[in-house]
């Protein structure tokens, strides 16, 4: 169902639509996963940033994304984003989301770089992270079914294991850390969701 639901894209503008992966259906798009809300823009900026010009200053990036390019992806080409930024004292614009997310996704997708498909690849790499994630967490631990399908379906997993969130990656930490017993690989994963988002240190606390 997350695999199945991620193909299909609320109303958006038309003209941002690919021509080549997108088929219109009456109000909806169906075709390869796109953000569709929220701060996802903000971080697939920053990974194409980073694959296509090897730094984290978003001020060319964004510009571009204004003028029809995919650096924000599809669904917000062409729109003046709320660029979600601090100008340091060089006149760079770097993010003020954390840059660890990012670097792990430029590295999937690199080979893409350049074209509208990074989005989509950003996607399925979360939807896979997620997915298997959770089921390996599930099976160490001899969780029920019913345990991932609640998680699955009655959270906002629903919604950010869809899209690129550090969302997904935070609750497949907490699940390692229900799961995982030895104290070395329960510091690595509490470290890594920490990395993915700071306030995950509440979470040891």
């Amino acid at each position: 169902m997350y695999v199945l639901s991620s193909f299909v894209a609320g109303p958006m503008d038309p003209r941002s639509a690919s021509r080549v992966a997108h088929v219109r259906l009456g109000p909806i798009f169906l075709g390869r996963p796109i953000s569709i809300w929220g701060d996802p823009p903000h971080y697939l900026v920053m990974v194409n940033s980073l694959i296509e010009d090897f730094d984290l200053d978003l001020r060319n990036n964004y510009d571009q994304a204004r003028g029809g390019d995919w650096d924000v992806g599809t669904r917000f080409r062409g729109v003046d984003l709320d660029r979600h930024v601090e100008t340091d004292r060089r006149g760079r614009e770097l993010s003020f989301h954390s840059p660890f997310l990012p670097l792990l996704l430029a590295a999937v997708a690199w080979p893409v770089r350049g074209s509208e498909w990074v989005e989509s690849v950003c996607i399925w790499f979360t939807l896979g992270v997620t997915l298997l994630g959770l089921s390996w967490c599930a099976r160490l631990h001899g969780f029920e079914p019913s345990w991932l399908v609640a998680l699955a379906l009655a959270t906002p997993l629903w919604a950010y294991a869809r899209d690129v969130w550090t969302e997904p990656y935070q609750a497949v930490a907490w699940g390692a850390l229900l799961a995982l017993e030895s104290p070395a690989a329960l510091v690595l994963i509490t470290v890594a969701a920490i990395l993915f988002k700071y306030s995950f240190a509440i979470v040891p606390l």
